[in-house]
Formats: C-alpha cells, structure tokens, sequence
C-alpha cells in the first residue's frame, strides 16, 4: 500500500478526503433549529467511490437527521464564533459556527448557523484537519451573502441565508468533491504516526 498519508498533507498537496456529509444548520425563529442545506457521499457523487464494500463503516444510509441540534447547542448564541466536535450515529463529525448580526424583522437581531462535516469512521477519524479549510469557506460564502444582501439595500443590511439559487453553495459543493471518501484507505485519514506529526500537521 502507497503511503497515503504522505498524499495527504505534503508530496502532492490534497487534503484528506474522508469526509461523507456536508451540511449546513441554522436557528429558524419559528421552526428552530433546522438543517437547510446537505450533500451526502450516499446521495452518489460526479467522482465513483472505489473499494465501497470495504469502507470501515458504510454509509450508504447516512442521515443527518439531528445534527442541527448537536452543531448549535444550548448556549452557543452567546460568542461570535466556534468549533463544535460531536458525533452522529458512528460518524465523527465537526462544525463551526457564526453569530451574524442582522436587523430582519423575527431574528432578534442575530442570525445563528453552523457550517459543519461528517467524516468515516476509522481508527483515527482526525475531523480538526478540515477545521482551517472550514472556517475559510463559511466565511467565503457569507461574504457573498452579505454582499448581495448591501446591493439590494440603501439600509444597514440583514444577514441573508445562503440560496441555491443564487449560487452560494457553489464553494461548498467543490470543497465536498475535493474532500469525499473515495477509498476503503480514506487516503491516510486513519492512519496513526504519532503525536510529533499529529501536532506539525494540525490542518490542510
């Protein structure tokens, strides 16, 4: 077997592709807590999974179904910002989230959400190396959000939820083929070298 984990951080510059879901989750002033937007690897993908009977845990059931609660927890409106680790079901998972402000009528000021992955089970799962890529990428797509949201506004403009239609989930969706599972090996994402390379290599 090639040393897959040098493929993933290093010789050749990929990140880790074990991730399974992407999602995205968002307090609803009248629903709460909701999950409005989700790729899955089971869902079938533009790139073929090898080596599908052999994965760790398959997944080709995998729901997201209660994640919104486990990725803005009781409290979480309090800061600005966060990392939040959990799991669903056998899938590590890891989401970061956003406090917006925002003047739209029922959001009591603030719009709270949370951009997060499921990631294979393996024996070392590793979710913290997508955290880096993560917080670059919800703050890419809200960027554009907010931008769109000042364009149609002479206002202080509200902090507007992302849109299919508008094309915002464009960098979520290529950041999800970049990074699905597509080996039964997750390209070294479960493989263990040991704390001094754990520490040297915290993100990708």
């Amino acid at each position: 077997m090639p040393d897959i984990v040098a493929d993933q951080k290093g010789e050749v510059g990929r990140a880790p592709q074990n991730i399974v879901a992407i999602f995205h989750a968002s307090f609803h002033p009248t629903k709460g807590n909701v999950v409005d937007w989700c790729l899955k690897a089971s869902d079938g993908a533009s790139a073929p999974i090898a080596h599908w009977d052999n994965l760790v845990t398959p997944f080709q059931d995998l729901s997201v179904d209660g994640v919104e609660f486990s990725t803005l927890p009781s409290g979480l409106h309090l800061v600005d910002r966060d990392v939040v680790y959990f799991t669903k079901d056998t899938h590590p998972g890891i989401s970061v989230f956003r406090r917006r402000r925002t003047s739209e009528h029922g959001q009591r000021g603030f719009r709270l959400s949370a951009l997060g992955v499921l990631v294979a089970r393996s024996s070392r799962p590793r979710p913290w190396l997508h955290v880096e890529a993560l917080n670059a990428l919800v703050d890419c797509i809200y960027a554009a959000v907010e931008q769109r949201g000042r364009s149609i506004s002479d206002r202080e403009p509200g902090a507007l939820e992302p849109s299919e239609d508008a094309g915002d989930w464009e960098p979520a969706r290529r950041f999800f083929e970049e990074r699905m599972v597509r080996r039964a090996d997750l390209r070294g994402a479960g493989r263990w070298r040991g704390w001094g390379y754990e520490l040297d290599n915290v993100s990708v």
